[in-house]
């Protein structure tokens, strides 16, 4: 049966069926190689996350510029009332603004009717033969009259301070903000900020236009973006709008949330954005401009739950990364449990809208090693925390190979303002909308990716490790991890000094050092670490009841390495995933290590004995409930490796442009999205050992038939076998499979470390999910249309579907 799978006519068999990707396998070549020669397959790759972007321990200086965008968005801006132009929350002006009441102090209204220059400039604003240019400037004086209005009355009232300065509007048209993380080139129309005495050095003039500008203001001074429009391109104000929101909250961690305006000569919108989405107030009459007298009022007083400040991230400081003016990184100080943090640098941005993870490095001079801080927003309704779930793990002993944290109480990770409150967002929970409460953990261990792997051997016995970790998990911690990716699986590990001394659990799990005979003096001998348990969840012994059934049903995952079944929501059922291998055997030296290390007993357990396949036998009606299963963990674990090695580039080798069969395979993987239609990376699971080889570099011919004999073991649904395989059947196939090809290698295969065979392709500005202009800036003008992205679009950059704590069909 395994032979049947590599056969060319079963893979021909295989592919047909399904109409999603029939065209995609009969390609022919030319079209192959233009794939190679297209700027898209760079994009997502220089979009990748990078959890933790080589953290070794050295000074931070030393690689802050080293940081990529993540490829971890929102469940999408379809769920969200700003997707649609004519979506709106009707009671947004009372509901979102300062109207009233600040601190006890009853507001009285800011009449301006009979004040003769604001009444000239609302009806400037209103012209509709100027062009976009000239509104510019009208636009700023009349904000800036209103603020100016707003803090006299506010400081006669004593609510501010004398200390505190005043909101400005500076006409920010023509350049980029600094310090994005993602470097973005978002260029805002005008931007709401605290005056400050530097703020002249960021003006500008020119002869043909002596009108006041401004360019290159940094991130972490602006509170608001306004965008302008004219009559005929008033629709696109939104979109845009919401854009520069997004990459705002990107650049902002210390922002809970964020107000936006957009204005043209018809009418003017106010929108709110957090974590938990975005929502617009109605389109606005000039002849009322209450609500707009409001929306400066929530620059300076925001109305309850609407937090604009998390002060536990503060005193922002610029790092020049380049001679660019505009080439600079914010770096943070973060406190936490009464220890301040200094220059952190953000490493990591995931979902905007969501959970909105953001992390943090800050080296630490007197231990000599990195400290990371993970900030996310939480799913109040979430049943399981990741520090939760990390506890449930080390609370026998520490587990090799899996992140450790600073805080083991879930209720000391609550960032909260100073009066206790807890930090959470503003709109209120319904169908679409989760209400969540930002969380703040340190983690205590560091790793580097695996495309740091310094040779293939290094890479493939960290993977081995992986395999091991993730089974310690499973079956002696019932916690399954739900989203292995290549971002959520480390090598070199190294963990902080605070956890050096804590115990290690009993037995531990035999790695590949071990295995080997390599002699270590360390305490945690694995060569992997597994992090970000954000969508992992606890498996209450053999049997699940229904509120684990509901949660293990959710499709949760990274695109790229999600398992198939995950990915369509249900069992496979087609015919060749009733095709069953036996489980691998071994010999030689192989046996000899593994009977050395696991005993003849353990590997007797595993092997099929009278016709069974992992154990057991096909036995089903079609009719299963779908669930998240172990072996669906190790299917992604497959998935990262084949990837790993489709990408590494070995040491010695010149830069010549990739093979088109590479281009077809790494484009399958690069745009792989969550459907219900249909799997398009299941081709490459019948692929024989040439396949195989033609899409791994030439240096790595000699890996072909250790991805095949993976993927042939990876093929099936074993959900269907009776009696049910151990939960561990699929990581001990691969332990086996692995350690035979770790033995047979004379040669460790040298990489560059950093290198992949993608850089050679054309690669864009990460495009976020706006589009690009010729020049490789979002340019956001969009239509709403496009603005309402679909599924596949956001799943491109979605690192989690989500669906697991939305209960989606």
């Amino acid at each position: 049966m395994a032979q049947m799978l590599g056969h060319p006519l079963f893979s021909f068999f295989v592919r047909y069926p399904f109409s999603s990707f029939k065209n995609m396998c009969t390609r022919p070549e030319p079209i192959y190689k233009d794939s190679c020669d297209g700027s898209r397959v760079g994009s997502t790759h220089t979009g990748e996350m990078d959890f933790f972007k080589r953290l070794i321990s050295r000074p931070l200086a030393s690689w802050v510029p080293a940081v990529e965008s993540p490829p971890d968005t929102t469940q999408g801006l379809r769920n969200t009332p700003a997707a649609q132009d004519d979506s709106v929350e009707p009671d947004f002006v009372t509901e979102r603004l300062c109207n009233g009441e600040v601190n006890g102090t009853r507001l009285p209204p800011l009449d301006l009717s009979g004040h003769e220059e604001f009444q000239s400039l609302v009806s400037k604003v209103q012209s509709r033969k100027v062009p976009e240019a000239s509104l510019y400037g009208s636009h700023c004086q009349l904000l800036n009259l209103i603020s100016t209005k707003v803090f006299e009355q506010m400081k006669a009232l004593h609510i501010i301070p004398e200390d505190e300065d005043p909101i400005v509007f500076v006409d920010h048209h023509q350049h980029t903000p600094a310090g994005h993380p993602r470097d973005y080139k978002e260029v805002p129309d005008i931007l709401a900020l605290r005056k400050f005495n530097e703020l002249a050095e960021y003006s500008f003039t020119t002869q043909k236009n002596p009108q006041l500008r401004y360019r290159h203001l940094p991130y972490h001074r602006v509170l608001s973006v306004i965008e302008s429009k004219t009559e005929y391109t008033m629709r696109q104000g939104r979109p845009q709008a919401v854009s520069y929101m997004l990459s705002h909250m990107e650049a902002r961690p210390d922002m809970p949330g964020l107000y936006a305006l957009t204005v043209n000569p018809n009418f003017y919108q106010i929108l709110w954005g957090d974590a938990s989405g975005i929502c617009a107030s109605p389109k606005l009459s000039w002849s009322n401009t209450d609500p707009l007298i409001a929306y400066v009022r929530s620059l300076y007083r925001p109305p309850a739950a609407h937090q604009l400040r998390d002060p536990s991230i503060h005193s922002p400081t610029l790092a020049p990364l380049s001679t660019e003016f505009d080439q600079q990184r914010i770096l943070w100080s973060v406190d936490h449990h009464g220890k301040t943090y200094p220059r952190c640098h953000v490493i990591f941005n995931g979902t905007t809208l969501g959970r909105r993870t953001a992390v943090f490095a800050s080296y630490d001079e007197s231990s000599k090693s990195t400290v990371i801080i993970k900030d996310y927003y939480k799913d109040v309704k979430r049943r399981f925390d990741e520090v939760e779930l990390i506890n449930r793990i080390h609370e026998d002993g520490l587990v090799p190979g899996v992140v450790r944290l600073l805080d083991t109480d879930t209720s000391e990770c609550d960032v909260k303002l100073p009066d206790g409150t807890p930090i959470a967002t503003a709109l209120p929970a319904s169908e679409t909308v989760r209400r969540r409460t930002k969380k703040r953990v340190v983690m205590l261990s560091t790793g580097e990716k695996l495309d740091q792997a310094k040779s293939v051997k290094d890479l493939l016995m960290a993977m081995y490790d992986a395999v091991e970790v993730h089974r310690t998990m499973v079956i002696q911690r019932r916690v399954l991890h739900r989203d292995v990716s290549i971002h959520n699986m480390m090598m070199y590990p190294q963990h902080g000094p605070e956890s050096q001394n804590v115990v290690m659990m009993k037995d531990p799990p035999k790695f590949i050092d071990d295995v080997l005979g390599a002699q270590s003096t360390q305490k945690d001998k694995s060569r992997a670490l597994l992090i970000d348990l954000d969508n992992g969840a606890m498996l209450r012994g053999s049997a699940m009841n229904s509120s684990e059934s509901r949660e293990l049903a959710g499709r949760t995952g990274t695109p790229r390495y999600i398992a198939r079944s995950v990915c369509l929501r249900r069992f496979l059922y087609d015919f060749y995933v009733k095709i069953f291998p036996k489980m691998p055997e071994l010999s030689g030296k192989a046996l000899e290590l593994y009977t050395r290390t696991y005993s003849r007993t353990t590997y007797d357990k595993y092997t099929d004995k009278d016709g069974t396949f992992h154990g057991g036998r096909f036995s089903d009606d079609g009719t299963l409930p779908f669930h998240h299963r172990p072996d669906h963990d190790a299917e992604s674990i497959f998935w990262v490796l084949f990837v790993s090695l489709i990408l590494a580039f070995p040491a010695g080798t010149d830069g010549a442009s990739p093979d088109p069969n590479f281009c077809y395979v790494w484009r399958i993987f690069r745009d792989h999205t969550i459907s219900k239609e249909g799997d398009t990376r299941t081709p490459l699971l019948t692929y024989s050992v040439e396949k195989f080889k033609e899409a791994l570099h030439p240096r790595l011919s000699s890996l072909a038939p250790l991805l095949h004999k993976l993927a042939v073991q990876v093929i099936p649904e074993y959900a269907y076998l009776s009696p049910p395989p151990p939960e561990d059947h699929l990581h001990e196939a691969f332990r086996r499979i692995i350690l035979e090809h770790i033995v047979g290698m004379d040669d460790p295969i040298p990489l560059i470390p950093g290198r992949s065979r993608a850089d050679n392709l054309k690669t864009q500005h990460p495009a976020g999910i706006v589009g690009l202009n010729g020049k490789g800036k979002r340019t956001a003008t969009m239509s709403p249309e496009e603005l309402n992205t679909t599924e596949e679009r956001q799943s491109k950059r979605a690192r989690k579907t989500g669906d697991s704590e939305h209960n989606t069909p």
